[in-house]
């Protein structure tokens, strides 16, 4: 037990990945939305009455995933960013992405090929650590922003509250890690 524990890193490495887990899910389970309300529609031998308490189910999936994964993030270690050379407001630049989502739940045929599709996709977004801008966060409140610091590093910043005007509003945030490149702050204004 203690070399498992040890290989993988503890409790908050564990908590990490199942939280970037809990963000990847939350952000791509539209596509089985959209597929589930395609073929509910499509189906002529049920009404929509019939199903609409699972179409609402389905649809609070990604919300609940999305809050229970802002939840858990609040448990990552605290941090400071400082000399930001320049940000920018990327909160319009991912719905290319979700409007694909869309796409590929509409163009499904099968269940079996869904399941396919989405484990497929899960994994891609999984380890492309691009499954941390969820369109939800906009409706909680939250704005994103891409980040470059003096050294030249790039960061992804999920930033509570109003959209920031200047660097030192970031600066002065009390951040939380979600790994090496993404940060989130649930504070509107300085620490």
């Amino acid at each position: 037990m203690c070399i498992w524990w040890n290989w993988i890193g503890g409790y908050k490495d564990l908590l990490k990945m199942f939280v970037q887990m809990i963000f990847t899910v939350a952000a791509t389970f539209w596509i089985c939305v959209v597929y589930f309300v395609r073929s509910v529609f499509e189906d002529t031998n049920s009404q929509f009455y019939e199903n609409y308490k699972l179409l609402i189910f389905m649809v609070f999936i990604p919300v609940l995933l999305s809050a229970f994964s802002l939840l858990l993030s609040k448990k990552f270690s605290d941090e400071n960013m400082t000399n930001i050379k320049s940000f920018s407001l990327a909160d319009n630049e991912f719905l290319p992405v979700y409007l694909g989502y869309f796409f590929v739940g509409l163009s499904i045929n099968s269940f079996e090929v869904l399941v396919f599709i989405y484990a497929l996709m899960l994994v891609f977004a999984y380890l492309s650590k691009s499954n941390y801008f969820n369109p939800l966060f906009i409706l909680f409140g939250f704005h994103f922003y891409h980040i470059e610091t003096i050294g030249g590093s790039r960061i992804f910043l999920i930033k509570k509250g109003k959209v920031s005007k200047s660097s030192n509003e970031i600066e002065n945030l009390n951040l939380k890690r979600i790994n090496d490149n993404c940060f989130i702050s649930f504070m509107g204004g300085s620490k």
